[in-house]
């Protein structure tokens, strides 16, 4: 992709498209926010992206994550990403880490110096860890709320991550990054780590149970891709201006 032949040009700066392209971003989780993450960011210039993700595409995954086709299940999601981000743009500097972020993990992952780190993980622990690990490094990282059981994109935003609401996924978040990562306690005091989320009410099909615990929450890929673009959007966006 030619940045002088794109649009890319008429919206940033010269100096917001420079930066961009230089800062190096860390997409952690590449499933139905992730995968739109990597997606934008390729797409507005973005020449070094970090993928990380030890899951394999499923059937279930293609109708919502951007590189989960027919021809590619049972493939790694990092493998694809890579492929479809370098279809994109054959000049990009595309890693990978075959691996979940966890404790084992998380120090050779972040030994990079990172320009921006995007969470798209979906596991509680993992989560915090990232979250607490990337604020002992003052590193930026912009978190992503419950995609499952929402319906209305219009309903989507970002704000702090101590100030949100109707998302149980952030609601768990919160408490155990206060109990065990030393976050501050008091009620709406900022965390400084900004979320995507939605403040529509949760919608749980009477059909799914506990039991069946992976689609207790129903996913649509309008919601999930709008999380996603929301998220590389407010990144680019103050890359771009923040000059």
């Amino acid at each position: 992709m030619d940045i002088n032949q794109s649009p890319l040009k008429q919206i940033y700066s010269p100096q917001g498209i420079k930066r961009i392209q230089k800062s190096h971003f860390l997409v952690v989780g590449i499933g139905g926010v992730g995968s739109w993450i990597s997606e934008a960011l390729i797409r507005s210039g973005a020449l070094h992206v970090t993928l990380v993700d030890l899951d394999d595409i499923c059937a279930s995954n293609i109708n919502r994550q951007i590189h989960a086709l027919e021809n590619n299940v049972g493939k790694l999601k990092v493998h694809e990403m890579k492929k479809r981000l370098l279809a994109i743009n054959s000049k990009a500097n595309i890693n990978m880490y075959e691996d979940f972020f966890s404790e084992k993990t998380a120090e050779n992952i972040l030994s990079t110096p990172y320009d921006y780190v995007f969470d798209g993980i979906d596991s509680l622990k993992s989560k915090c860890l990232l979250l607490a690990k990337c604020r002992e490094r003052s590193l930026p990282i912009i978190c992503s709320g419950g995609a499952g059981g929402k319906l209305d994109p219009t309903r989507i935003q970002i704000s702090d991550l101590n100030r949100t609401k109707n998302d149980p996924l952030l609601f768990r978040v919160r408490k155990e990054l206060k109990r065990s990562y030393n976050f501050p306690k008091y009620e709406n005091k900022k965390f400084h780590i900004p979320t995507v989320y939605s403040d529509e009410v949760v919608y749980k099909s009477p059909s799914e149970t506990r039991a069946n615990a992976c689609s207790l929450y129903g996913s649509l890929c309008h919601v999930t891709a709008s999380f996603g673009l929301f998220m590389a959007g407010h990144v680019l966006n103050q890359m771009a201006n923040d000059i």
